[in-house]
C-alpha cells in the first residue's frame, strides 16, 4: 500500500532526483577522477534522502543508529522480506554506501571504471521504490514543482516542449534566454543601478551593453544563490551570450565558438544545462521570497550637481586617431567638452565614482540623442558640489560622503 507524500515530502523526494541527476552527470566522466568520486558522494546522498523517506513510511524504529544510510538500508529491507518483498538493488546500495565513506572519511579512492553501473543501479531503486511506496512517477518529479512564479513555469514548459521535439538548437537559445531575464539581466545582477537604468539602455555604462559573465560580481551573486560558479560557467559556454541591443531597445542572442557546434549539444550537455536552469529558477525565486529588497539610495534621492567656482567643464573621451590612420588595439584618446555648467545651474540624476578624482555623470541635463533620456559625461570632483534631492518631496539636503 502506497503512501502519500506530503507537500514537504515531496520536495525531498525532488531534491533526491535533483542530486541524483547531478550524480548522474558528474559519473559519466569516469575518466576524470574528481568528477567521478563527486557524482558518487552526490549519489549516496540522494539515495539517502530516499532512504529516509521509506523509513518514515514504513513507521520503522528509530533507535541510536536508526537514520543512518547502512541501517535504514537493512531494517527496510528486512521489512520487505516479511511481505516477500525485497529492496531493488540492495547490494549495488551497499557497494556504493563503502565506496562513498572510503572516499569521504579516509581518503580512499578507486578505480572508476570497477564503478560505472551504479549510476543506472540507483536509477533502477529510485524508479521502482518511489512508485512502489509512494505511487511516484519517477520522470514526474521536477524541480518545476517547485516554482512558484507562473512567467518561470512558462519558460521551462517552453524550454521542454523544445527539447520534446527535438530541437536542440531552439532549447539552446531559449536556456540562454531564461539565465539573462533570470540572472544576468541589470535588475538583478546590476542591484539598484541596474534596476534604475533598465529604463534607459542607451546610456548605460559599458558592463551592461556586452556580457556580464564571467566576472567577480556574478561569482558572487552565484554563491549567494547556492548555485557553483563553475557549474554555471560551463553553462555559459555551451550556450548563447544575451546583450542589450541599446539602438533597438531588445536583447540579441550571440553565439560563442563553443555554443555554435552541434557536437556539444550531446544529451548529457543539455540534461545539465536544463537542470542548472531550472535550479537558477528555483534559487533566484527563494532569494527573492525570504528577503524584502532594501530601498535604495538611487530609489529614494538624485544627485544634485553644482559647480564650486564661476563654473565647471564635463567632458567625454574620444580615440586621437589621425585621418586615414587605422585603429589598432588601444588608442589615445582625447578630451572633448559636452557641457559647461555656470553658477547657480544645476544638474539632476545619477553621479557614480563618487571616491576618485573624476566623477561620472548621468543626467538629462547633458547631451543627449533621442534614443536615450540621460546624457552622459565626466567632470573633475574637485570642480562641483553635491547634494541630494529627496524624489517624493523634492527636498534638497547636503550629502553626507
Amino acid at each position: 500500500m502506497s503512501t502519500t507524500l506530503s507537500a514537504h515530502k515531496k520536495k525531498i523526494a525532488i531534491y533526491a532526483k535533483y542530486l541524483f541527476n547531478k550524480a548522474k552527470s558528474e559519473c559519466e566522466h569516469y575518466n576524470n577522477y574528481h568528477r567521478f568520486h563527486t557524482g558518487i558522494i552526490l549519489l549516496h546522498d540522494a539515495v539517502d534522502l530516499v532512504l529516509a523517506l521509506i523509513y518514515e513510511a514504513e513507521k520503522l524504529p528509530k533507535g541510536i543508529n536508526a537514520r543512518a544510510y547502512e541501517s535504514m538500508l537493512l531494517d527496510i529491507d528486512e521489512n520487505l522480506r516479511k511481505r516477500k518483498e525485497q529492496l531493488e538493488s540492495k547490494t549495488d546500495l551497499q557497494v556504493l554506501n563503502q565506496i562513498r565513506n572510503d572516499v569521504k572519511h579516509k581518503a580512499l579512492f578507486f578505480d572508476a571504471s570497477r564503478y560505472t553501473h551504479l549510476p543506472g543501479q540507483v536509477e533502477k531503486f529510485m524508479r521502482k521504490e518511489m512508485k512502489g511506496f509512494f505511487d511516484i512517477d519517477f520522470d514526474a518529479l521536477s524541480l518545476r514543482d517547485l516554482v512558484t512564479d507562473d512567467s518561470h513555469k512558462k519558460m521551462i514548459d517552453e524550454m521542454e516542449r523544445l527539447l520534446e521535439v527535438g530541437d536542440k538548437k531552439g532549447a539552446i537559445v531559449k536556456m540562454a534566454k531564461i539565465a539573462f531575464d533570470i540572472f544576468e539581466d541589470p535588475e538583478f545582477l546590476g542591484g539598484t543601478l541596474g534596476r534604475i537604468l533598465k529604463r534607459d539602455r542607451g546610456t548605460l555604462l559599458p558592463n551592461y551593453d556586452k556580457p556580464v559573465i564571467p566576472s567577480n560580481e556574478a561569482t558572487v551573486k552565484l554563491l549567494e544563490l547556492g548555485i557553483e560558479p563553475q557549474d554555471y560557467y560551463y553553462f555559459k559556454e555551451l550556450t548563447p551570450s544575451f546583450i542589450w541591443n541599446n539602438v533597438d531597445n531588445r536583447p540579441e542572442c550571440h553565439w560563442n565558438f563553443v555554443s555554435d557546434i552541434e557536437d556539444n549539444w550531446t544529451e548529457a550537455n543539455l540534461t545539465f544545462c536544463k537542470g542548472l536552469v531550472v535550479d537558477l529558477i528555483v534559487k533566484c525565486e527563494e532569494k527573492r521570497s525570504r528577503f524584502e529588497t532594501p530601498h535604495d539610495f538611487l530609489e529614494c534621492y538624485e544627485y544634485v550637481v553644482e559647480p564650486k567656482g564661476e563654473e565647471a567643464i564635463f567632458y567625454k573621451y574620444e580615440p586621437d586617431v589621425p585621418e586615414g590612420r587605422k585603429l589598432f588595439g588601444l588608442s589615445p584618446k582625447k578630451v572633448v567638452e559636452v557641457h559647461k555648467l555656470k553658477k547657480g545651474e544645476k544638474l539632476y540624476g545619477v553621479v557614480l565614482n563618487l571616491y576618485k578624482s573624476e566623477l561620472t555623470v548621468l543626467s538629462e541635463g547633458l547631451p543627449h540623442d533621442s534614443s536615450t533620456r540621460l546624457g552622459k559625461g565626466f567632470v573633475r570632483a574637485d570642480g562641483v558640489m553635491l547634494k541630494k534631492r529627496n524624489k517624493k518631496t523634492g527636498r534638497i539636503t547636503d550629502l553626507e560622503l
